[in-house]
């Protein structure tokens, strides 16, 4: 219950980020945007909770030092994703995923998975880890080929990614990506609640092909708690990511800060409405669409902080409301458990997982404003 309800809240926030961006006027120049969102949850056993989330993304990086000319990356190939991903208590592992044409035979696209995913992890200084879990199929959404490769165990800890962050980005909001805000999220620190505490949900690079090859990065951290008595929280852009100097643009990026919640939370408990109650400082927009209110900040110069407190209100409701939510909460649940079933048997670009303690394995925080 506790997963579906965030699998749920999150593949709406997708839903809209996407749209955002996609609605946003291209420019020339590549972007850098930090995305903060906050969710109600419900718990029967642990009563209501406040998930927030915080993710930092960079275009156009310089990414890791691949040989872009090897045959793996010519005619027929799309895309190549690299993360990192949480496996509960056998620690952590990397997970690469190419995207071909279908055009090329599966044999092909093996082949020529392996050798990059060999490069990948001799880059990144995991040459001692093994495969194991491979997967390929055609995504018929798509009409793409894909093939998986995983690869562990590592232990849960700073060291194991050392090799992924060795080539982040610099500059600009990079520079929040300080060795303190690793500490605090790794090892993911969840009680046995498998819900309270925070952990790093997001470690990736995105090689495209799209007019010449272009890498993304990005990194997300997420924080849960129970719901402030008062009905107000805050959510402090400082206070997630654990630094106290002043947020500073990059002088070759497009800077943003983008908030975003749903308006109607919808929980077992109730409907919870939200609304910004205030802003420091005041950001450049704010719109409601799609059920969605959000705030975006333009950063042309450095600014100390931003923070935005959030008032909750609990609606109620009529039997027949109540009924309603519930009948079509059931459907969309059982949808949703059949779809993480089917994942978790077969497998997919990424996998989504509870460990015994009820904790979440790499949980589907990919609400990032990039298709």
């Amino acid at each position: 219950m506790k997963k579906s309800i965030l699998v749920i809240a999150i593949t709406l926030l997708l839903v809209s980020f996407v749209g955002y961006i996609q609605s946003s006027t291209a420019s020339e120049s590549p972007r850098e945007i930090i995305c903060m969102a906050m969710f109600i949850m419900h718990d029967q056993a642990y009563g209501t909770w406040v998930s927030k989330h915080v993710v930092l993304f960079f275009e156009d990086v310089e990414g890791l030092p691949i040989n872009l000319n090897n045959p793996t990356l010519g005619d027929g190939f799309l895309k190549a994703r690299i993360f990192w991903m949480s496996w509960g208590e056998q620690g952590v592992a990397i997970r690469i995923v190419m995207k071909y044409k279908p055009s090329i035979s599966k044999e092909t696209a093996n082949k020529y998975a392996s050798s990059f995913s060999e490069e990948v992890m001799k880059v990144i200084n995991q040459t001692d880890t093994s495969t194991f879990f491979t997967k390929t199929y055609i995504d018929n959404a798509t009409n793409t080929l894909i093939v998986i490769r995983d690869y562990g165990f590592l232990p849960d800890n700073v060291n194991s990614i050392d090799g992924l962050l060795k080539y982040k980005p610099a500059g600009g909001f990079a520079d929040l990506i300080t060795d303190n805000l690793l500490e605090k999220y790794v090892p993911s620190r969840i009680d046995s609640s498998g819900i309270f505490g925070q952990s790093m949900t997001e470690l990736e690079y995105t090689l495209w092909k799209t007019n010449g090859y272009h890498w993304n990065f990005k990194i997300g951290f997420s924080s849960h708690s129970e719901l402030d008595e008062e009905f107000m929280e805050t959510l402090d852009l400082k206070s997630l990511i654990y630094n106290n100097d002043s947020i500073r643009p990059s002088n070759r990026r497009n800077s943003e800060i983008i908030i975003e919640i749903p308006k109607k939370h919808r929980t077992n408990s109730g409907i919870y409405k939200v609304t910004f109650e205030d802003f420091d400082p005041s950001p450049d927009t704010t719109v409601e669409e799609d059920g969605f209110i959000k705030a975006v900040y333009k950063l042309h110069a450095p600014i100390d902080n931003v923070v935005t407190k959030i008032r909750i209100e609990l609606e109620t409701s009529d039997n027949l409301d109540q009924k309603i939510i519930i009948v079509v909460g059931l459907l969309i649940l059982a949808f949703v458990l059949v779809v993480v079933f089917k994942k978790k048997v077969k497998g997919g670009e990424k996998g989504i997982k509870i460990d015994g303690a009820g904790r979440y394995i790499n949980p589907p925080h990919s609400w990032y404003p990039l298709p």
